[in-house]
């Protein structure tokens, strides 16, 4: 056989080799990852997480449908919060590889914890405008917690009668809008007055109130304080500044 001829069919057969090699490759899956492992998202709110990288026709399962639920379209992952806590997010392909997503949902409760600052009325006691703080932090079972480090209230010109401990430690917290209610909650607390926190008194203590436009709103009520008697207290403020 001529030589050149032998050359140039070994050289035709190595190109269909190559080719065939490089369709065999891209028929290859490929591993299935995401652009993130993890995210936050706020309960009642959504957040989107994209597929780098797959193999199509992908499927999404949440560990735990009462926490947070998924939806798949295209690339595009869409995540929904439900309750407070944490699940697993699986992710499939058509060629059954598989990647997770780890999914915290931020519950009523820390998305309006903070340290608000404003004022008190007590119209009991002929008290207005009192400055004062509140703190809202996150309670029992996903709750909120409200507490107030001292009161202080004006009893004269130049006296003051001062309670401390006041506290609810579990109050549910729902969404409508962009509003947040803080159920009326009743809570039996240990509280003192200032200067005898040796002898401290239980009390019921009922707080509600909203968050709303940046602004809390709450009523609070304190029942049956020794020299005090029932105290109601309406306080407004809005978040402190770090």
């Amino acid at each position: 056989m001529n030589k050149n001829l032998l050359c140039l069919l070994m050289f035709v057969f190595s190109l269909g080799l190559t080719f065939t090699a490089c369709s065999s490759d891209d028929d290859d899956p490929v591993n299935l990852s995401l652009e993130k492992s993890e995210v936050n998202v706020d309960q009642g709110a959504t957040v989107t997480v994209k597929i780098t990288q797959g193999n199509g026709d992908y499927k999404v399962n949440s560990a735990s449908e009462t926490i947070a639920t998924a939806s798949v379209s295209g690339d595009v992952i869409t995540v929904s919060g439900v309750a407070a806590g944490e699940t697993t997010i699986t992710v499939t392909d058509k060629d059954k590889k598989t990647a997770t997503l780890k999914v915290t949902v931020v519950g009523y409760a820390e998305q309006i914890a903070a340290t608000y600052e404003g004022t008190l009325d007590i119209p009991g006691m002929g008290v207005e405008d009192l400055p004062n703080e509140i703190v809202l932090s996150k309670g029992d079972d996903n709750n909120a917690k409200l507490s107030i480090e001292t009161l202080t209230i004006p009893t004269g010109p130049d006296t003051s009668i001062g309670v401390t401990g006041i506290a609810v430690n579990s109050v549910p917290v729902t969404k409508s809008g962009d509003k947040y209610t803080l159920t009326e909650t009743t809570e039996k607390v240990s509280v003192a007055l200032v200067g005898a926190e040796d002898n401290p008194m239980e009390v019921d203590v009922t707080v509600k109130g909203s968050f709303e436009n940046g602004k809390l709103v709450l009523a609070i009520d304190v029942a049956d304080i020794p020299f005090i008697g029932d105290l109601a207290v309406a306080f407004e403020g809005t978040k402190k500044a770090n």
